[in-house]
């Protein structure tokens, strides 16, 4: 397999600089880590919380600040934002004021539930992006209580797009493992893969997209780990169901 280059999402969610405390240094730290390991393209993720009032759009300034500041540093390295945004009812207006943000000013957000969230109420949210004109990615989706591998293809036939955690390929699955796995692929659930550690240590992104490539094939594992974070930040159509 020939060399790969990979996208990301940089959780801000927990990050002291973004959130009024320490320095640049400490975030600037985490996208050195995914550089070195061969990431070319991050997306910079702040959290918005609607009860968080202004804090949300500081959060914004400084992650912008540290875009600017990754862009400078790192040649070859494009580097954007997006909100990780709390869904609530009505959030869709939000979207481009206040405080929240689509990912690098395209149709696709994140938007994150409760884990108790019911299917009604994650639907409800699911339909009021898409009618807004905005794709919803929803991370590692079964970590919710109630979505299941029926409910999940149920999210993503309404507009929901998936993100992974690279873990699940990063070594040798279990039967039941990869089995549930197989099914995800089948039916087209799985959209993106992302680095659950956040980039905080260095990690190896090589192994984990050559066993992808080795269960479902060189253009499924190139789709997930870049193609399709390519064509977010394109605002682009053509995400690769794989």
């Amino acid at each position: 397999m020939d060399l790969w280059t990979f996208a990301d999402i940089l959780s801000l969610k927990n990050n002291k600089y973004v959130n009024g405390g320490g320095s640049i240094v400490g975030a600037l730290y985490h996208i050195d880590n995914m550089y070195k390991s061969g990431v070319r393209i991050i997306i910079l993720m702040p959290q918005f919380d609607y009860g968080d009032g202004a804090l949300n759009r500081a959060r914004l300034e400084r992650a912008d600040e540290l875009c600017r500041t990754a862009q400078e540093d790192y040649p070859g390295l494009t580097v954007c934002v997006g909100s990780r945004i709390k869904y609530y009812s009505g959030f869709a207006k939000t979207v481009g004021a206040d405080g929240a943000r689509s990912i690098a000013g395209s149709r696709y957000i994140v938007v994150e539930f409760e884990k108790d969230a019911s299917f009604t109420f994650m639907l409800k949210g699911v339909k009021e992006c898409f009618d807004a004109g905005f794709r919803p990615l929803i991370e590692n989706p079964l970590f919710y209580d109630e979505v299941d591998l029926d409910i999940l293809e149920g999210l993503v036939e309404n507009g929901a797009y998936t993100v992974w955690d690279k873990a699940v390929f990063e070594g040798r699955l279990h039967r039941s493992a990869r089995k549930q796995m197989d099914v995800l692929f089948e039916k087209k659930l799985v959209h993106f893969v992302s680095d659950g550690a956040g980039g905080a240590e260095v990690t190896d992104y090589d192994a984990a997209a050559a066993n992808a490539a080795a269960m479902y094939g060189d253009d499924a594992a190139r789709g997930i780990f870049y193609q399709n974070y390519v064509e977010i930040i394109n605002d682009g159509i053509n995400i690769i169901p794989s």
